[in-house]
């Protein structure tokens, strides 16, 4: 999403031009016009002399390589992630090359070192990124400490970067690199060997923005790239661009630290958890660090008032839930709904146009059917902590925990198994001919891959459930079938992800309150199979449990607790429990901030094509925009909204509310119109919001170009093209 700014090029267009580049939409959730994109300057604070000059003090915790030589690590794998994909491929490249090539590997989070100690780093060793970009192009929030470090704030993303001050990074010791190296000031990295891959959507101007900047920078300071610079592209596959960037650099990576394939079998299975079974009545048992529903990882977080308890993608706030309703009719194909938080009891912000996080729960069906598999009670208390001689560095909110809260509140149980997890997970795990064949195929054949698992997104559970099924009908005898193990499921398994939304809700109306739009995804698989998406179902869950408690839309009570489909019991514990007498059923979130906003002078016309849920950004603007005439500014520019779906009567979501608001923003400017477009509401005529737009073009010229407009576009172009 992102808003578009007049400018003198942009007048040289006509009118015709206009309407027909409206029409051209880039990617999933944004419109670029060509080279004309309204780029919003990043709030990132950069860190002060004084702070650069204490970070050169080496702390060997905070050290890469002090942490390496300790651990003997040869590889270290940094990754940037907003919501887990980077991470997981850094796990997964990590197991590679300790499975294949006997490496010794540590994968890491910038967030727990320091970006000065690269320079210390051996040329013997590599260091790997693996980045991905948020926002419009910008570092995740893990990594903004280490960008800000090395690039300064707004620093022309078209400079090769040759003439930026060079950072303060610490100084190597006599012979740490190699015993003829001699420190350049002006390039302190010439030791680094790194080789990097990026994570973005090529359907933002800033394709990969946050990778691409860190390489060419890295390389400025006297780094050397090893291998091409991969660019992974989420709007269509970033599996596939990472495992053909990996083939190529792999090789390079082992070459340049010395080390060939393992001979003979892979290198023996290393879990990446430890756990044990807990007694509550054990010494070791702390209640403080035990989860029942998904928290914090604060320690003594409710010992602390609200504003001192930071709030950030890695600590997310259980915000309650107040209100939520279907926007579209029981009829409608597909569900949109509706839901609100309070954040008055947090110390999170917000403004119009921010980005919600938010971590769903695992529905009972996927969770079920991999307990169903297990010889482990789901509710017995364990504690689960990284295995230190894996290459996992993570660790759960809470070492406390049990084994059904583990696999429902933060483990990602439904994203198909990658062909690298099977081959380095799974299969050192099975004994048997017939699954050790089976898993080799999946592993080396991709079209039997794709077919078996990708296409129709099989589920880790439905896998494993077909592994013991081959077994079983190849008659494998019992000592030698394959047992699923927790530590190995866990393996398997990638951490739950935060999905992002856009905020629909106007911060000038209802700062204390939040709300998000969702299309509730339930479709069926090639095979005929139920697939549900797992945020969106998760939120339909939590609007059905605000239902159910405070009744119907139009006010009736519920007479009985109607089921839900995929089930929760988390759901059904809500409906019976003193939580929902005390109206306290709390989600975690968190809020980020977005440079997607309003002109900040009133004034400014501001044109919005927002189809679908496309329109949720959009409500919080036309919200705003309205509430400021309410607060007393008279002078406010045009506002005008172009919506469609595909039926006014079933799915028109926020009609009403829209057309009061346009009722009061007509009454101020004239030309603040709302346009609406249902393409399926005349028998024979398809309309979309594209044609609204070119039948309205005389006013979108007047409002862009005679009078300076911001011009901004939210939906699925895929489906509006």
């Amino acid at each position: 999403m992102k808003p578009v700014e007049t400018s003198a090029s942009l007048l040289e267009l006509n009118k015709r031009e206009l309407t027909l580049a409206t029409t051209v939409l880039v990617g999933a959730s944004t419109l670029v016009l060509g080279k004309y994109v309204y780029s919003a300057l990043k709030n990132r604070g950069g860190a002060s002399e004084e702070d650069q000059d204490s970070a050169l003090v080496v702390n060997e915790e905070r050290s890469i390589p002090d942490v390496m030589k300790a651990k003997s690590k040869d590889v270290v794998i940094i990754y940037g992630t907003q919501t887990g994909t980077s991470e997981d491929l850094a796990k997964r490249l990590s197991r590679s090359l300790q499975s294949d090539f006997s490496a010794n590997p540590m994968v890491i989070d910038p967030q727990d070192f320091d970006v000065e100690s690269l320079s210390r780093i051996g040329e013997d060793k590599i260091v790997v990124f693996l980045l991905s970009s948020t926002g419009d192009g910008e570092p995740t929030d893990d990594m903004v400490s280490w960008y800000n470090k090395i690039i300064p704030e707004n620093t022309p993303t078209t400079d090769d970067y040759s003439s930026l001050e060079v950072p303060k990074f610490q100084v190597p010791e006599s012979e740490e690199i190699s015993p003829d190296y001699v420190y350049d000031k002006d390039k302190p990295l010439k030791n680094l060997t790194f080789a990097s891959f990026g994570l973005g959507d090529s359907s933002y101007v800033d394709f990969n923005a946050h990778s691409k900047h860190v390489t060419r920078r890295l390389i400025s300071l006297g780094a050397t790239l090893l291998g091409p610079h991969g660019l992974g592209d989420g709007s269509k596959d970033t599996g596939a661009d990472f495992a053909k960037w990996k083939d190529t650099v792999v090789p390079l990576i082992v070459d340049h630290i010395g080390l060939k394939p393992s001979s003979g079998s892979s290198a023996p299975y290393v879990p990446d958890w430890v756990i044990t079974e807990i007694n509550k009545n054990a010494p070791i048992y702390d209640k403080k660090k035990f989860v029942k529903f998904r928290f914090s990882n604060i320690e003594n977080e409710s010992d602390l008032p609200p504003e001192r308890i930071k709030v950030d993608i890695s600590n997310p706030w259980n915000s309650m839930v107040i209100s939520a309703k279907h926007l579209t009719s029981p009829e409608n194909e597909k569900s949109i709904v509706h839901i609100e938080f309070d954040i008055s009891d947090s110390s999170m912000t917000y403004t119009t146009g921010d980005h919600i996080y938010l971590w769903p729960f695992n529905f009972d069906l996927n969770v079920d059917s991999l307990f169903s598999l297990m010889d482990v009670d789901p509710e017995q208390v364990i504690n689960i902590v990284p295995n230190p001689d894996s290459t996992n560095s993570g660790s759960l909110p809470y070492s406390f925990n049990t084994y059904k809260n583990v696999l429902t509140f933060f483990m990602d149980v439904t994203t198909p198994t990658t062909q690298d997890t099977i081959k380095d997970v799974l299969m050192p795990n099975v004994k048997s001919q017939a699954g050790t064949e089976y898993l080799s195929k999946l592993v080396k054949d991709n079209d039997f891959y794709t077919e078996e698992i990708k296409k129709p997104l099989t589920s880790p559970g439905e896998l494993l459930k077909k592994l013991i099924s081959i077994e079983t009908e190849s008659n494998v005898p019992e000592n030698e079938r394959f047992k699923l193990q927790f530590d190995v499921l866990l393996s398997m398994l990638p951490r739950q992800s935060p999905r992002q939304y856009s905020i629909s809700s106007s911060s000038l109306e209802t700062p204390d309150k939040v709300s998000i739009s969702v299309v509730v995804l339930k479709y069926k698989n090639v095979n005929g199979q139920n697939r549900y998406g797992v945020a969106s179902n998760f939120i339909a869950a939590a609007v059905d449990v605000q239902i159910q408690k405070y009744g119907t839309l139009d006010g009736r009570a519920p007479s009985k607790i109607e089921p839900f489909d995929p089930s929760y019991s988390l759901r059904d514990k809500m409906l019976t429990t003193e939580l929902v007498q005390n109206k306290d059923f709390r989600i975690p979130i968190y809020i980020r901030r977005s440079a997607f906003k309003l002109p900040e002078d009133p004034k400014i016309p501001v044109v919005m094509v927002g189809p679908g849920t496309g329109l949720a950004p959009f409500r919080g603007f036309v919200r705003e925009r309205t509430q400021m005439l309410i607060t007393g500014v008279e002078d406010l520019g045009a506002t005008v909204l172009f919506f469609g779906n595909r039926h006014e009567r079933l799915d028109f979501i926020y009609g009403d509310e829209m057309t009061d608001c346009f009722a009061t923003l007509g009454k101020n400017n004239p030309d603040s119109k709302l346009f609406t477009a249902f393409s399926r509401d005349i028998p024979g005529k398809k309309v979309y919001v594209q044609d609204r737009v070119i039948e309205n073009g005389d006013l979108v010229y007047k409002l862009l170009f005679e009078q300076g407009g911001y011009f901004y576009i939210c939906g699925d172009g895929s489906r509006m093209a």
